[in-house]
């Protein structure tokens, strides 16, 4: 017999046919596309809606701040008004004060009277740029919401309950009634009828 040495093969190295087929790797689960939608539709939705929510309080928020600046705008043009119209009272005694003064003035001091009366003219000049004008009154019907009656007098000069004689001066603020004029109205006269005694 004859013998063929066989080389050993070395050692930890196998053959191609001795090697076991390697096991597959573990491939993760593909969802199909149809059964991951639902879920993103779901999270759209619930965003679009707390978007909207948003816009709505957004809207309201800046819808009540416009309302609140108006109210506010308002209030103090009110208050603003109101202080105004103090004032303008307080001058309007001032006012009458000189008028009174040139009145009764009785002295032949003539460039001291046109000094006050320059000072009154400037004074009216002031009210009028600060919107309060004089009321009409003297020889106009009587008018009970802007006229105040001081007194009524018998007058055949004039018609009655026409105002003839002012003793203080009305004025409007805005249009609006800032002071009635005091003033005297025609009366009608009275028909003579019998005396006390007579019967």
């Amino acid at each position: 017999m004859i013998d063929i040495p066989i080389e050993p093969e070395a050692e930890g190295v196998e053959t191609e046919a001795a090697q076991p087929p390697a096991a597959a790797a573990p491939q993760p689960e593909v969802r199909p596309a149809e059964s991951a939608a639902p879920a993103d539709a779901d999270v759209v939705t619930r965003l679009r809606e707390e978007l909207a929510a948003a816009e709505e309080r957004t809207l309201r928020a800046r819808a009540d701040f416009d309302n609140f600046r108006r109210r506010t705008a308002a209030a103090n043009e009110e208050a603003a008004r109101e202080q105004k119209k103090a004032l303008l009272l307080d001058l309007l005694e001032v006012q009458d004060n000189f008028t009174r003064a040139l009145d009764h003035w009785t002295g032949d001091d003539t460039e001291f009277v046109a000094g006050i009366r320059a000072i009154r003219q400037q004074l009216e000049g002031l009210l009028t740029r600060h919107q309060a004008e004089r009321v009409a009154a003297l020889g106009q019907p009587f008018d009970p919401r802007v006229h105040e009656v001081l007194d009524a007098r018998p007058d055949p000069t004039v018609p009655v309950d026409t105002v003839n004689r002012v003793y203080k001066e009305g004025y409007l603020f805005c249009g609006k009634l800032l002071r009635p004029a005091l003033v005297g109205v025609a009366q009608a006269a009275r028909a003579a009828g019998p005396s006390a005694g007579e019967e």
